[in-house]
């Protein structure tokens, strides 16, 4: 079930401050509502996802109802569409499909010097390039026809019995997880870095069936763990390489000393790895409705 959404264009564009919620997932704040100004809009913080929905809100609503949508100051201008779900917290799709994004032209992601950015019409605020390492940029070409598009993914170790060959060809897609997770895996993947912690006798532990753990982790043990690096091939031979180490995707509470992974393992061969680039670590992202930037983040 949808209802409009309404934005007000923004002439120059316009940087929002983001924060990272208790499970490490991306948010801005926000409102929505009837009226922005009324009483009844609804202030709470909107999760921010690289899919192409552009609001989902939880609740219920008629067919034809209208609804509005504020960003901290910032209120957009243009029709969006707001899908009404049974999530308990609403979610706002930045990626290359979402309305957002056909609005604005671009949005970007910015991570520089501790500092989480939201950018919407980045050409008008500044040059996504200034905020990125030289020569560290690459972008993805992107059209109907490659979303999914194309990629490879393997694990390295030094620790591993044999030599990790890509598996190539992989389907690749956006997606959005519940929980701060960078991407999935394939069954490859998860065999090795079992097998390095089988062979290091690290205490893995169960949460439940389907979420695990380590206890007792420390650096040492994080660095174990193989580099996961991802090949992403867009449209006219467009490519960029990705590594993430242990500290990359696992995550450290301090005050248990346990690590939790922040990937999930892919169901079947079949499916899509899924991956969730604008919670990829110190790298800045930006969308547009054919591409895909990404870039190492300057610190300054």
């Amino acid at each position: 079930m949808f209802r409009a959404l309404y934005l007000i264009p923004a002439a120059f564009g316009v940087e929002l401050r983001l924060h990272n919620d208790l499970n490490g997932r991306l948010v801005v704040n926000g409102t929505y509502g009837p009226l922005l100004a009324a009483t009844q809009s609804t202030w709470m913080p909107l999760l921010l996802t690289a899919d192409s929905q552009s609001l989902l809100v939880p609740g219920d609503s008629s067919p034809g109802s209208t609804a509005n949508l504020g960003l901290s100051s910032f209120v957009p201008e243009s029709p969006v569409l707001v899908q009404i779900t049974s999530t308990h917290q609403p979610h706002l799709g930045v990626g290359p499909r979402s309305q957002l994004v056909s609005a604005y032209g671009s949005v970007s992601v910015l991570k520089n010097g501790g500092d989480l950015n939201l950018v919407i019409g980045a050409n008008e605020v500044h040059n996504f390039t200034d905020t990125c390492v030289p020569e560290s940029c690459a972008t993805i070409q992107l059209n109907n026809d490659s979303i999914p598009f194309i990629g490879s993914i393997r694990g390295i170790s030094d620790m591993l019995p044999e030599e990790p060959v890509y598996e190539n060809e992989v389907s690749m897609s956006f997606h959005f997880f519940k929980e701060a997770v960078l991407f999935s895996i394939p069954s490859s993947i998860q065999d090795q870095i079992e097998h390095i912690i089988i062979t290091n006798d690290i205490d893995l532990r169960f949460r439940n069936e389907d979420e695990s753990y380590i206890s007792g982790c420390t650096r040492e043990i994080m660095d174990l763990f193989p580099t996961i690096e991802l090949l992403i091939e867009g449209n006219h031979n467009s490519k960029v390489v990705l590594r993430f180490t242990g500290e990359d995707y696992l995550r450290f509470d301090p005050d248990s000393y346990s690590c939790y992974f922040k990937y999930v393992l892919s169901p079947d061969p079949e499916t899509p790895i899924l991956i969730n680039p604008i919670l990829f670590p110190n790298i800045n992202v930006r969308f547009t409705q054919d591409a895909m930037e990404l870039c190492d983040a300057r610190d300054d």
